[in-house]
């Protein structure tokens, strides 16, 4: 009694409220604290941490809080910490995929791709994702920081919580079915940048340890028993806007047919 539990896992906002409760009834305290900043923030000390406690909750342990993070943001509620980070995460996903169509726009226009990046961070462009890791991708390096299945394992978190409450996260959804199709070729292990190996010749995936030949289009892109976007049913309307019948353009822009070429420029045979 009077123990105090520290979850720093990344799960969701129902299963800490749960905790939490469990907790108070056998006269202890818990509080989701999930944290963001990359394996990178861990060895600095240097992590966020996003907490579903009051700052008086927490004041008999942030002292422990702060040798492991350098910011400390209070959401005042059991749940609201993993929420917040999930929200985190859905930003997350969009950036990595604009990075990701920068770069590979850029390459496509001949420009210098390090002069781009470093034009982009000067602007309204500027991202995380083009910050830190696209240094990472131009370099071929996709040793994880975050790995890409701990990614999809947030994105699916968050796309279920917004399913439940009918909110559509277009961004989102696009960001998980491009990671599904990492996942599905052998990335599951490796770092977030290597979301840019999509958008390469079969030559890259492979230097890569990718394999095209393992993905099966049929197997993927739904985060729970529907379509990419998360809603159920055959007619439904999705988050990019359109309903799903047989002539449905997808967020890429393009129809379903046997053969369309998707964003990431490889044909889907049958």
């Amino acid at each position: 009694p009077g123990a105090v539990l520290i979850d720093l896992t990344t799960s969701s906002p129902e299963l800490a409220r749960d905790i939490a409760e469990a907790a108070q009834v056998s006269g202890r305290m818990a509080f989701d604290c999930p944290v963001t900043g990359g394996e990178s923030g861990a060895i600095a000390g240097t992590l966020t941490a996003i907490v579903g406690a009051t700052e008086n909750d927490i004041a008999p342990v942030r002292d422990i809080l702060s040798t492991f993070a350098a910011t400390i943001c209070c959401f005042d509620g059991a749940g609201k910490g993993q929420a917040a980070k999930l929200a985190n995460q859905v930003s997350l996903g969009a950036c990595m995929v604009g990075m990701a169509d920068a770069m590979a726009f850029a390459e496509l226009s001949g420009l210098d791709l390090e002069k781009t990046r470093e034009m982009i961070l000067g602007g309204t462009g500027k991202s995380g994702a083009m910050e830190s890791l696209a240094p990472k991708a131009l370099d071929g390096d996709y040793k994880p920081g975050f790995m890409v299945e701990h990614f999809i394992k947030d994105l699916r978190l968050a796309l279920a919580y917004a399913d439940d409450r009918e909110l559509a996260l277009p961004g989102a959804d696009v960001a998980f079915t491009l990671y599904d199709m990492l996942d599905a070729i052998g990335g599951a292990k490796l770092g977030t940048q290597a979301i840019t190996v999509l958008y390469k010749e079969e030559a890259d995936a492979i230097a890569a340890g990718l394999d095209w030949s393992q993905y099966r289009p049929e197997e993927h892109g739904a985060h729970e028993d529907g379509c990419g976007c998360g809603e159920h049913g055959g007619d439904h309307e999705c988050g990019c806007g359109h309903h799903h019948g047989e002539d449905h353009e997808c967020c890429g822009g393009h129809g379903h047919d046997d053969g369309h070429e998707c964003c990431c420029g490889h044909h889907h045979e049958e």
